[in-house]
Protein backbone atom coordinates (compact mmCIF):
# COMPACT_ATOMS: atom_id res chain seq x y z
CA UNK A 1 0.00 0.00 0.00
CA UNK A 2 2.85 2.35 0.85
CA UNK A 3 4.54 1.65 -2.48
CA UNK A 4 1.28 2.42 -4.33
CA UNK A 5 1.08 5.76 -2.49
CA UNK A 6 4.60 6.72 -3.60
CA UNK A 7 3.89 5.65 -7.18
CA UNK A 8 0.78 7.87 -7.24
CA UNK A 9 2.73 10.73 -5.65
CA UNK A 10 5.52 10.32 -8.22
CA UNK A 11 3.03 10.38 -11.08
CA UNK A 12 1.39 13.56 -9.69
CA UNK A 13 4.76 15.26 -9.44
CA UNK A 14 5.56 14.20 -13.01
CA UNK A 15 2.23 15.66 -14.20
CA UNK A 16 2.95 18.99 -12.45
CA UNK A 17 6.46 19.18 -13.92
CA UNK A 18 5.19 18.30 -17.39
CA UNK A 19 2.44 20.90 -17.22
CA UNK A 20 4.95 23.61 -16.36
CA UNK A 21 8.65 23.47 -17.12
CA UNK A 22 8.73 20.20 -19.04
CA UNK A 23 5.90 21.24 -21.36
CA UNK A 24 7.60 24.54 -22.12
CA UNK A 25 10.91 22.79 -22.62
CA UNK A 26 9.38 20.40 -25.16
CA UNK A 27 7.69 23.21 -27.06
CA UNK A 28 10.92 25.22 -27.29
CA UNK A 29 12.81 22.13 -28.40
CA UNK A 30 10.23 21.64 -31.16
CA UNK A 31 10.70 25.26 -32.21
CA UNK A 32 14.45 24.83 -32.39
CA UNK A 33 13.95 21.87 -34.72
CA UNK A 34 11.96 23.90 -37.23
CA UNK A 35 14.00 24.79 -40.34
CA UNK A 36 13.34 28.53 -39.93
CA UNK A 37 14.93 28.41 -36.47
CA UNK A 38 17.89 26.22 -37.43
CA UNK A 39 20.43 28.97 -36.70
CA UNK A 40 18.37 30.86 -34.11
CA UNK A 41 19.18 31.47 -30.47
CA UNK A 42 16.11 31.45 -28.21
CA UNK A 43 16.01 32.62 -24.60
CA UNK A 44 13.05 32.58 -22.20
CA UNK A 45 12.65 33.48 -18.54
CA UNK A 46 9.50 33.48 -16.38
CA UNK A 47 9.29 34.84 -12.82
CA UNK A 48 6.66 34.88 -10.10
CA UNK A 49 6.03 38.60 -9.54
CA UNK A 50 5.06 38.26 -5.90
CA UNK A 51 7.93 35.96 -4.86
CA UNK A 52 10.38 37.31 -7.49
CA UNK A 53 11.54 33.72 -8.09
CA UNK A 54 12.43 32.08 -11.39
CA UNK A 55 9.68 29.69 -12.52
CA UNK A 56 11.15 28.67 -15.85
CA UNK A 57 14.26 29.30 -17.84
CA UNK A 58 15.54 28.33 -21.28
CA UNK A 59 18.94 29.82 -22.08
CA UNK A 60 17.81 32.35 -19.52
CA UNK A 61 21.29 33.45 -18.43
CA UNK A 62 22.71 33.80 -21.96
CA UNK A 63 22.97 37.28 -23.46
CA UNK A 64 20.82 38.41 -26.40
CA UNK A 65 20.20 41.61 -28.36
CA UNK A 66 16.90 42.85 -26.86
CA UNK A 67 15.98 45.65 -29.32
CA UNK A 68 13.20 47.89 -27.96
CA UNK A 69 12.35 45.67 -24.99
CA UNK A 70 15.32 47.42 -23.38
CA UNK A 71 13.03 50.45 -23.05
CA UNK A 72 11.39 48.74 -20.08
CA UNK A 73 14.63 48.87 -18.12
CA UNK A 74 15.23 52.56 -18.85
CA UNK A 75 11.66 53.82 -18.52
CA UNK A 76 10.71 51.87 -15.39
CA UNK A 77 13.89 52.79 -13.51
CA UNK A 78 13.22 56.44 -14.41
CA UNK A 79 9.60 56.11 -13.27
CA UNK A 80 10.57 54.65 -9.89
CA UNK A 81 13.52 56.94 -9.22
CA UNK A 82 12.18 60.26 -10.56
CA UNK A 83 8.56 59.66 -9.54
CA UNK A 84 5.37 59.38 -11.57
CA UNK A 85 4.55 63.09 -11.05
CA UNK A 86 7.96 64.32 -12.23
CA UNK A 87 7.75 66.92 -14.99
CA UNK A 88 10.45 68.37 -17.22
CA UNK A 89 10.62 72.15 -16.91
CA UNK A 90 11.89 74.27 -19.79
CA UNK A 91 12.33 77.98 -19.19
CA UNK A 92 11.82 81.12 -21.24
CA UNK A 93 14.06 83.87 -19.86
CA UNK A 94 16.12 86.95 -20.70
CA UNK A 95 19.25 88.72 -19.52
CA UNK A 96 20.02 92.44 -19.56
CA UNK A 97 17.12 94.82 -19.08
CA UNK A 98 13.95 95.90 -20.81
CA UNK A 99 14.02 99.60 -21.71
CA UNK A 100 11.04 101.92 -21.57
CA UNK A 101 10.54 101.78 -25.35
CA UNK A 102 10.18 97.97 -25.28
CA UNK A 103 13.74 97.21 -26.34
CA UNK A 104 15.35 94.22 -24.63
CA UNK A 105 18.95 95.27 -24.16
CA UNK A 106 20.06 91.66 -23.83
CA UNK A 107 19.31 88.13 -25.03
CA UNK A 108 16.19 85.97 -25.02
CA UNK A 109 16.73 82.37 -23.86
CA UNK A 110 14.92 79.09 -24.20
CA UNK A 111 16.58 76.94 -21.52
CA UNK A 112 16.18 73.24 -22.16
CA UNK A 113 15.54 70.51 -19.62
CA UNK A 114 15.88 67.54 -21.97
CA UNK A 115 12.08 67.31 -22.22
CA UNK A 116 11.47 64.80 -25.06
CA UNK A 117 7.84 65.88 -25.46
CA UNK A 118 8.35 69.63 -26.00
CA UNK A 119 6.18 70.65 -28.95
CA UNK A 120 4.88 67.11 -29.50
CA UNK A 121 1.35 66.70 -30.83
CA UNK A 122 0.67 63.49 -28.87
CA UNK A 123 -0.65 65.12 -25.70
CA UNK A 124 -4.06 66.76 -25.60
CA UNK A 125 -3.32 69.10 -22.69
CA UNK A 126 0.15 70.20 -23.82
CA UNK A 127 1.08 72.58 -26.62
CA UNK A 128 2.05 71.18 -30.01
CA UNK A 129 4.71 72.95 -32.08
CA UNK A 130 2.50 75.73 -33.46
CA UNK A 131 0.82 76.30 -30.10
CA UNK A 132 4.19 76.39 -28.38
CA UNK A 133 5.50 79.08 -30.74
CA UNK A 134 2.34 81.13 -30.18
CA UNK A 135 2.66 80.71 -26.41
CA UNK A 136 6.30 81.85 -26.39
CA UNK A 137 5.53 84.85 -28.61
CA UNK A 138 2.59 85.89 -26.44
CA UNK A 139 4.72 85.64 -23.27
CA UNK A 140 7.44 87.80 -24.79
CA UNK A 141 4.86 90.41 -25.82
CA UNK A 142 3.26 90.33 -22.36
CA UNK A 143 6.58 91.52 -20.90
CA UNK A 144 6.41 94.57 -23.16
CA UNK A 145 9.30 93.43 -25.37
CA UNK A 146 9.08 94.93 -28.87
CA UNK A 147 12.68 94.63 -30.00
CA UNK A 148 15.55 92.35 -28.99
CA UNK A 149 19.02 93.85 -29.32
CA UNK A 150 20.72 90.57 -28.47
CA UNK A 151 20.11 87.07 -29.83
CA UNK A 152 17.63 84.24 -29.40
CA UNK A 153 19.72 81.66 -27.51
CA UNK A 154 18.78 78.00 -27.24
CA UNK A 155 20.55 76.81 -24.08
CA UNK A 156 20.87 73.03 -24.29
CA UNK A 157 23.59 72.72 -21.67
CA UNK A 158 21.46 70.49 -19.42
CA UNK A 159 22.89 67.48 -21.29
CA UNK A 160 26.63 67.38 -21.82
CA UNK A 161 26.96 64.46 -24.23
CA UNK A 162 26.71 63.85 -27.96
CA UNK A 163 23.01 63.52 -28.83
CA UNK A 164 23.16 60.02 -30.36
CA UNK A 165 24.72 56.86 -28.98
CA UNK A 166 28.16 56.19 -30.54
CA UNK A 167 27.19 52.64 -31.53
CA UNK A 168 24.10 53.51 -33.54
CA UNK A 169 24.42 52.35 -37.14
CA UNK A 170 25.13 54.81 -39.92
CA UNK A 171 22.11 53.66 -41.96
CA UNK A 172 19.84 54.55 -39.02
CA UNK A 173 21.15 58.07 -38.49
CA UNK A 174 19.08 60.57 -40.42
CA UNK A 175 15.84 58.64 -39.90
CA UNK A 176 13.20 59.76 -37.39
CA UNK A 177 13.77 56.89 -34.96
CA UNK A 178 17.47 57.77 -34.57
CA UNK A 179 17.02 61.46 -33.79
CA UNK A 180 18.85 61.27 -30.47
CA UNK A 181 18.18 63.19 -27.25
CA UNK A 182 19.30 66.81 -27.03
CA UNK A 183 19.18 69.35 -24.24
CA UNK A 184 16.37 70.94 -26.27
CA UNK A 185 14.11 68.61 -28.24
CA UNK A 186 11.31 69.99 -30.38
CA UNK A 187 8.42 68.12 -32.00
CA UNK A 188 10.17 64.83 -31.16
CA UNK A 189 13.01 66.06 -33.42
CA UNK A 190 11.21 64.94 -36.57
CA UNK A 191 10.58 66.50 -39.97
CA UNK A 192 8.44 65.07 -42.76
CA UNK A 193 9.22 64.60 -46.44
CA UNK A 194 6.35 64.21 -48.92
CA UNK A 195 6.68 62.45 -52.30
CA UNK A 196 4.49 62.02 -55.34
CA UNK A 197 4.53 58.24 -55.81
CA UNK A 198 1.66 58.19 -58.32
CA UNK A 199 4.12 57.26 -61.07
CA UNK A 200 5.34 54.23 -63.00
CA UNK A 201 7.13 51.54 -61.03
CA UNK A 202 10.85 52.20 -61.27
CA UNK A 203 10.48 55.94 -61.86
CA UNK A 204 12.03 58.51 -59.54
CA UNK A 205 9.47 59.63 -56.93
CA UNK A 206 9.11 63.40 -57.15
CA UNK A 207 9.85 65.21 -53.88
CA UNK A 208 6.93 67.56 -53.20
CA UNK A 209 7.77 69.43 -50.00
CA UNK A 210 9.33 69.26 -46.53
CA UNK A 211 7.47 70.07 -43.33
CA UNK A 212 8.46 72.11 -41.40
CA UNK A 213 10.87 74.27 -43.39
CA UNK A 214 14.45 73.81 -42.13
CA UNK A 215 16.97 76.48 -43.18
CA UNK A 216 19.95 75.01 -45.01
CA UNK A 217 18.57 71.48 -45.38
CA UNK A 218 19.43 69.89 -48.73
CA UNK A 219 18.06 66.49 -49.74
CA UNK A 220 19.52 64.40 -52.55
CA UNK A 221 16.53 62.40 -53.76
CA UNK A 222 17.25 58.90 -55.13
CA UNK A 223 13.92 57.34 -54.15
CA UNK A 224 12.05 55.25 -56.73
CA UNK A 225 8.49 53.93 -56.88
CA UNK A 226 7.77 50.26 -56.19
CA UNK A 227 4.58 48.19 -56.19
CA UNK A 228 1.55 49.27 -54.19
CA UNK A 229 1.84 46.25 -51.87
CA UNK A 230 5.49 46.86 -50.95
CA UNK A 231 6.62 48.47 -47.68
CA UNK A 232 8.33 51.80 -47.16
CA UNK A 233 12.00 51.09 -47.87
CA UNK A 234 13.27 54.67 -48.09
CA UNK A 235 16.12 55.69 -45.79
CA UNK A 236 17.66 59.07 -45.07
CA UNK A 237 21.44 59.15 -44.66
CA UNK A 238 23.13 61.89 -42.67
CA UNK A 239 23.72 62.22 -38.95
CA UNK A 240 23.45 65.07 -36.42
CA UNK A 241 24.53 68.57 -37.54
CA UNK A 242 24.58 67.35 -41.18
CA UNK A 243 22.34 69.44 -43.46
CA UNK A 244 23.25 67.69 -46.72
CA UNK A 245 21.33 64.42 -46.65
CA UNK A 246 20.70 61.62 -49.10
CA UNK A 247 17.43 59.69 -49.45
CA UNK A 248 17.67 56.25 -51.07
CA UNK A 249 15.42 53.22 -51.50
CA UNK A 250 11.83 52.72 -52.59
CA UNK A 251 8.34 53.77 -51.58
CA UNK A 252 5.08 52.08 -52.59
CA UNK A 253 2.89 53.34 -55.41
CA UNK A 254 0.15 55.55 -53.95
CA UNK A 255 -2.42 57.93 -55.39
CA UNK A 256 -1.94 60.28 -52.43
CA UNK A 257 1.33 61.99 -51.41
CA UNK A 258 3.55 59.52 -49.54
CA UNK A 259 5.33 60.62 -46.36
CA UNK A 260 8.57 59.54 -44.73
CA UNK A 261 10.16 61.04 -41.61
CA UNK A 262 13.68 62.23 -40.88
CA UNK A 263 15.58 63.48 -37.84
CA UNK A 264 16.24 67.19 -37.42
CA UNK A 265 19.94 67.98 -37.97
CA UNK A 266 20.11 70.28 -34.92
CA UNK A 267 16.90 70.57 -32.84
CA UNK A 268 18.17 73.36 -30.52
CA UNK A 269 19.21 75.43 -33.54
CA UNK A 270 15.82 74.81 -35.15
CA UNK A 271 14.11 75.86 -31.91
CA UNK A 272 16.00 79.17 -31.79
CA UNK A 273 15.22 79.78 -35.48
CA UNK A 274 11.52 78.99 -34.98
CA UNK A 275 11.19 81.36 -32.02
CA UNK A 276 12.89 84.13 -33.96
CA UNK A 277 10.62 83.54 -36.95
CA UNK A 278 7.50 83.58 -34.76
CA UNK A 279 8.58 86.84 -33.10
CA UNK A 280 9.37 88.46 -36.45
CA UNK A 281 5.89 87.60 -37.75
CA UNK A 282 4.54 89.58 -34.80
CA UNK A 283 6.82 92.51 -35.72
CA UNK A 284 9.25 91.93 -32.85
CA UNK A 285 12.68 92.79 -34.22
CA UNK A 286 15.54 90.35 -33.49
CA UNK A 287 19.23 90.11 -34.30
CA UNK A 288 19.98 86.45 -34.97
CA UNK A 289 20.05 83.21 -33.00
CA UNK A 290 22.57 80.75 -31.61
CA UNK A 291 22.91 77.59 -29.54
CA UNK A 292 24.58 77.38 -26.16
CA UNK A 293 26.09 73.93 -25.71
CA UNK A 294 27.77 74.34 -22.36
CA UNK A 295 26.81 76.23 -19.24
CA UNK A 296 28.71 79.52 -19.16
CA UNK A 297 31.11 79.97 -16.27
CA UNK A 298 30.38 83.69 -16.05
CA UNK A 299 27.46 84.38 -13.75
CA UNK A 300 24.81 85.96 -15.97
CA UNK A 301 21.60 86.93 -14.21
CA UNK A 302 18.60 85.71 -16.17
CA UNK A 303 15.02 86.70 -15.44
CA UNK A 304 12.30 84.13 -15.99
CA UNK A 305 9.45 85.00 -18.33
CA UNK A 306 7.67 81.65 -18.12
CA UNK A 307 8.17 77.95 -17.44
CA UNK A 308 7.01 75.26 -19.86
CA UNK A 309 6.17 71.92 -18.23
CA UNK A 310 5.97 68.50 -19.81
CA UNK A 311 3.21 65.97 -19.11
CA UNK A 312 3.89 63.83 -16.04
CA UNK A 313 6.58 61.18 -16.29
CA UNK A 314 3.87 58.54 -15.96
CA UNK A 315 2.29 59.85 -19.18
CA UNK A 316 5.69 60.06 -20.90
CA UNK A 317 6.64 56.51 -19.94
CA UNK A 318 3.28 55.19 -21.09
CA UNK A 319 3.68 56.97 -24.43
CA UNK A 320 7.25 55.77 -24.86
CA UNK A 321 6.28 52.14 -24.34
CA UNK A 322 2.98 52.20 -26.24
CA UNK A 323 4.55 53.74 -29.34
CA UNK A 324 8.19 52.66 -28.84
CA UNK A 325 9.61 56.19 -29.14
CA UNK A 326 13.39 56.17 -28.87
CA UNK A 327 13.93 59.85 -28.05
CA UNK A 328 11.85 59.56 -24.87
CA UNK A 329 13.94 56.74 -23.42
CA UNK A 330 17.21 58.37 -24.46
CA UNK A 331 16.12 61.49 -22.56
CA UNK A 332 15.09 59.41 -19.54
CA UNK A 333 18.54 57.82 -19.52
CA UNK A 334 20.42 61.13 -19.61
CA UNK A 335 18.09 62.59 -16.99
CA UNK A 336 18.93 59.70 -14.64
CA UNK A 337 22.61 60.46 -15.15
CA UNK A 338 22.03 64.15 -14.54
CA UNK A 339 19.88 63.77 -11.41
CA UNK A 340 21.67 60.95 -9.65
CA UNK A 341 25.14 60.41 -11.10
CA UNK A 342 26.35 63.95 -11.78
CA UNK A 343 26.94 63.08 -15.42
CA UNK A 344 24.17 64.18 -17.76
CA UNK A 345 24.90 61.67 -20.49
CA UNK A 346 23.89 58.22 -21.61
CA UNK A 347 26.97 56.83 -19.91
CA UNK A 348 25.94 58.46 -16.64
CA UNK A 349 22.44 57.03 -16.93
CA UNK A 350 23.74 53.53 -17.63
CA UNK A 351 26.02 53.75 -14.58
CA UNK A 352 23.05 54.68 -12.45
CA UNK A 353 20.89 51.82 -13.80
CA UNK A 354 23.65 49.39 -12.82
CA UNK A 355 23.64 50.89 -9.35
CA UNK A 356 19.85 50.50 -9.19
CA UNK A 357 20.04 46.82 -10.21
CA UNK A 358 22.69 46.03 -7.62
CA UNK A 359 20.72 47.85 -4.93
CA UNK A 360 17.74 45.65 -5.78
CA UNK A 361 19.85 42.46 -5.76
CA UNK A 362 19.63 41.92 -9.50
CA UNK A 363 22.95 40.73 -10.90
CA UNK A 364 24.00 43.08 -13.71
CA UNK A 365 26.68 40.74 -15.07
CA UNK A 366 24.62 39.92 -18.16
CA UNK A 367 23.89 43.57 -19.00
CA UNK A 368 25.89 45.29 -21.73
CA UNK A 369 24.01 48.53 -22.26
CA UNK A 370 24.90 51.12 -24.92
CA UNK A 371 21.77 53.28 -25.08
CA UNK A 372 18.39 53.74 -23.43
CA UNK A 373 16.07 52.74 -26.27
CA UNK A 374 17.46 49.48 -27.64
CA UNK A 375 18.43 50.87 -31.05
CA UNK A 376 22.07 49.86 -30.68
CA UNK A 377 22.84 46.34 -31.90
CA UNK A 378 25.58 46.20 -29.25
CA UNK A 379 23.05 46.08 -26.42
CA UNK A 380 23.03 42.70 -24.72
CA UNK A 381 21.17 41.32 -21.74
CA UNK A 382 19.83 38.01 -20.49
CA UNK A 383 16.11 37.17 -20.45
CA UNK A 384 16.52 36.34 -16.76
CA UNK A 385 17.73 39.85 -15.92
CA UNK A 386 14.85 41.61 -17.68
CA UNK A 387 12.17 39.25 -16.36
CA UNK A 388 13.56 39.49 -12.82
CA UNK A 389 13.69 43.28 -13.08
CA UNK A 390 10.02 43.43 -14.17
CA UNK A 391 9.03 41.12 -11.30
CA UNK A 392 10.98 43.24 -8.81
CA UNK A 393 9.41 46.46 -10.10
CA UNK A 394 5.92 44.96 -10.03
CA UNK A 395 6.29 43.63 -6.50
CA UNK A 396 7.32 47.10 -5.25
CA UNK A 397 5.28 49.48 -7.38
CA UNK A 398 2.27 47.26 -7.96
CA UNK A 399 0.85 45.37 -10.92
CA UNK A 400 -1.45 48.31 -11.63
CA UNK A 401 1.48 50.54 -12.55
CA UNK A 402 2.76 47.98 -15.06
CA UNK A 403 -0.72 47.62 -16.52
CA UNK A 404 -0.84 51.40 -16.88
CA UNK A 405 2.46 51.90 -18.70
CA UNK A 406 2.58 48.72 -20.81
CA UNK A 407 0.27 48.15 -23.79
CA UNK A 408 -2.29 45.38 -23.44
CA UNK A 409 -1.74 42.62 -26.00
CA UNK A 410 -4.64 42.37 -28.42
CA UNK A 411 -5.78 45.98 -28.12
CA UNK A 412 -3.04 48.56 -27.53
CA UNK A 413 0.22 49.97 -28.83
CA UNK A 414 2.69 47.92 -30.85
CA UNK A 415 1.11 44.63 -29.65
CA UNK A 416 -2.49 45.51 -30.60
CA UNK A 417 -2.61 42.66 -33.13
CA UNK A 418 -0.96 40.06 -30.91
CA UNK A 419 -2.58 37.00 -29.26
CA UNK A 420 -5.93 37.32 -31.02
CA UNK A 421 -8.04 34.32 -30.02
CA UNK A 422 -5.59 33.02 -27.41
CA UNK A 423 -6.54 32.48 -23.78
CA UNK A 424 -3.88 34.97 -22.70
CA UNK A 425 -5.30 37.76 -24.86
CA UNK A 426 -6.18 40.82 -22.75
CA UNK A 427 -4.48 39.15 -19.80
CA UNK A 428 -1.00 40.08 -21.03
CA UNK A 429 0.73 43.47 -20.96
CA UNK A 430 4.03 43.60 -22.78
CA UNK A 431 6.61 45.57 -24.75
CA UNK A 432 7.80 44.31 -28.11
CA UNK A 433 11.20 44.81 -29.67
CA UNK A 434 12.38 44.12 -33.20
CA UNK A 435 15.20 44.79 -35.62
CA UNK A 436 16.81 42.69 -38.34
CA UNK A 437 16.97 39.07 -37.08
CA UNK A 438 15.86 40.16 -33.60
CA UNK A 439 12.47 39.78 -31.93
CA UNK A 440 11.64 40.16 -28.25
CA UNK A 441 8.65 40.41 -25.92
CA UNK A 442 8.76 41.26 -22.23
CA UNK A 443 6.05 42.06 -19.72
CA UNK A 444 3.52 40.52 -17.36
CA UNK A 445 0.71 38.00 -17.64
CA UNK A 446 -2.07 36.98 -15.31
CA UNK A 447 -1.76 33.22 -15.68
CA UNK A 448 -4.71 30.88 -15.85
CA UNK A 449 -4.09 29.99 -12.20
CA UNK A 450 -4.54 33.64 -11.20
CA UNK A 451 -0.83 34.12 -10.50
CA UNK A 452 0.94 37.17 -11.90
CA UNK A 453 4.11 36.28 -13.77
CA UNK A 454 6.73 38.35 -15.57
CA UNK A 455 8.43 37.05 -18.68
CA UNK A 456 11.05 37.85 -21.27
CA UNK A 457 11.35 36.07 -24.63
CA UNK A 458 14.16 36.93 -27.06
CA UNK A 459 15.05 35.45 -30.45
CA UNK A 460 18.29 36.33 -32.23
CA UNK A 461 19.53 35.21 -35.63
CA UNK A 462 16.40 33.94 -37.42
CA UNK A 463 16.12 34.04 -41.19
CA UNK A 464 12.33 34.20 -41.48
CA UNK A 465 10.20 37.33 -41.67
CA UNK A 466 8.95 38.75 -38.39
CA UNK A 467 5.36 37.99 -39.39
CA UNK A 468 6.30 34.34 -39.94
CA UNK A 469 7.60 33.86 -36.41
CA UNK A 470 4.77 35.73 -34.64
CA UNK A 471 2.60 32.58 -34.21
CA UNK A 472 5.54 30.78 -32.58
CA UNK A 473 6.05 33.66 -30.14
CA UNK A 474 2.33 33.69 -29.37
CA UNK A 475 2.60 29.96 -28.68
CA UNK A 476 5.29 30.57 -26.05
CA UNK A 477 3.22 33.26 -24.30
CA UNK A 478 0.10 31.08 -24.37
CA UNK A 479 2.01 28.21 -22.73
CA UNK A 480 3.30 30.59 -20.06
CA UNK A 481 -0.29 31.61 -19.41
CA UNK A 482 -1.54 28.01 -19.14
CA UNK A 483 1.40 26.57 -17.20
CA UNK A 484 1.84 28.95 -14.30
Amino acid sequence: MRSIFFIILFCCIRMIVFSTGDGMQRYLTLLNNKPKFKHTNIGVAVHDVSAKTLLFGYNQSKTFIPASSLKLLTSLVALEELGSDFKYESELAYDGKILSDGTLDGNLYIIGSGDPSLGSDRFQNNANFDQLMAFITDKVKSFGIRCIEGKIIADESVFDAFPVAPSWQWNDLGNYYACGAWGINIGENVYKVYFNSNQKIGDRARLLYIEPFIPGLKLSNEVTVDGADTPDNAYIFGGPYTYDKRIVGTIPFDLEPFRIKGSLPDPPKFMAYSIEKSLNIQNIETHGNEVQLREKKVDIRRETISSIYSPTLLELVRTANYHSINVYCESFLKTLGQKFWNESSGRGGIAYIRKYLNRNRINDGSLFMHDGSGLSARNLLSPELLSQFIASFGSKQGIGVLQDVLPKAGSEGTVACMLDGYGCERRTWMKSGSMDQVQSFAGICKAKSGRWVSFCIILNGFGAKHSEITPDMEGIIERIYRAY
